[in-house]
């Protein structure tokens, strides 16, 4: 299989807004199905008119929406790139950096890096479109080495596993959605998988808990 950099259209087509609608449905229909706490949304979504859906501060990027029985103990931080939340102890962030962006890569890392150093126990998650051996990849770019460095203060674990790629589009295929977690989140099994839920999107919908705590 390819591995496969993707780009996205600036503005929504007739064709895309329909997807967009379809893929809304799909993750409300995957929620119900895994019984899930929290959900990580990474690149292109519509919002859902949920209470305990935050965005990112571009309100297109990166969400969460905490759907079970547990509330935010803490306002949502709503960063260009990224979003963080706290339920039941635990720190979430739901994070998107564009393929097209390589000028703010770094400072996006950045922010995400200084507000986490700040904060335990902690969860990132999302689509940092970076590829590195450490999880799959064919080979490690730029962006996969400079997301390694910058993640490397960080008292967190990488959770991804395996060969099954993340996204899929045609025969192109990567590894691009990673999941970390602090490592006393990471003790036991976090049972980490790519589900094989249809979700009407490119990437696959990931299943992963967090030491006993949450399911997402």
């Amino acid at each position: 299989p390819k591995e496969h950099s993707h780009k996205k259209a600036a503005e929504d087509s007739p064709a895309q807004s329909q997807q967009l609608r379809s893929n809304t449905r799909s993750i409300v229909q995957t929620v119900k199905e895994l019984e899930v706490d929290a959900v990580i949304i990474a690149d292109y979504y519509r919002n859902l008119s949920e209470p305990a859906w935050v965005t990112d501060s571009t309100d297109k990027l990166a969400a969460i929406w905490v759907c079970g029985e547990h509330p935010f103990q803490t306002m949502a931080k709503q960063e260009l790139g990224f979003v963080r939340v706290k339920i039941k102890g635990v720190f979430l962030y739901s994070c998107y950096i564009p393929p097209r962006t390589d000028d703010e890569f770094g400072a996006t890392l950045g922010r995400i890096v200084t507000d986490a150093k700040e904060r335990s126990p902690v969860a990132i998650a999302g689509d940092f479109n970076a590829w590195a051996v450490e999880w799959g990849s064919n080979e490690t770019n730029w962006r996969g080495q400079s997301l390694l460095e910058a993640f490397a203060v960080l008292d967190i674990q990488l959770l991804n596993h395996g060969e099954l790629p993340t996204f899929i589009q045609g025969e192109c295929t990567s590894m691009i959605d990673l999941t970390f977690t602090s490592v006393s989140l990471a003790k036991g099994n976090c049972n980490w998988e790519v589900s094989d839920i249809i979700t009407l999107s490119d990437h696959r919908a990931i299943t992963w808990e967090t030491a006993g705590q949450l399911r997402q």
